[in-house]
């Protein structure tokens, strides 16, 4: 059962027990089923636009059967300390030590440490 249809079925026994809106008691059930409702038609929504958008990528992840072209190159990213650009470093950036921002051009060094277990 989806969850918008838990939520309805849990309207349909608070309307079938004619709570009294008026009491405290009603009045915190109302809101706790009205917040539910608003939170299920929110994550269904959420939903259809997450399945929509990984149909329409050309998704390269391993969670939707995609596949990476790059299974064998390790994927490290930083960012610009001057523009606060992303940038994706490449095999060759990474041997090298250091990459330009293709953003503002800034020259970002860093340390390349190798791994003992490869």
């Amino acid at each position: 059962m989806a969850l918008i249809e838990k939520v309805a079925y849990l309207k349909g026994l608070a309307d079938g027990l004619e709570l009294d809106v008026t009491t405290k008691e009603g009045k915190v059930l109302s809101a706790i089923i009205g917040a539910l409702e608003e939170i299920a038609n929110e994550v269904d929504e959420l939903s259809e636009t997450v399945y929509d958008l990984l149909e329409d990528a050309d998704c390269d992840c391993d969670c939707c059967g995609g596949d990476d072209d790059d299974d064998d190159e390790a994927e490290f990213a930083i960012t610009c300390p001057n523009c606060s650009e992303d940038i994706d470093l490449t095999e060759e950036d990474q041997l090298a030590g250091e990459v330009t921002c293709p953003r503002c051009g800034y020259e970002i060094e860093f340390e390349v440490y190798e791994d003992d277990d490869e």
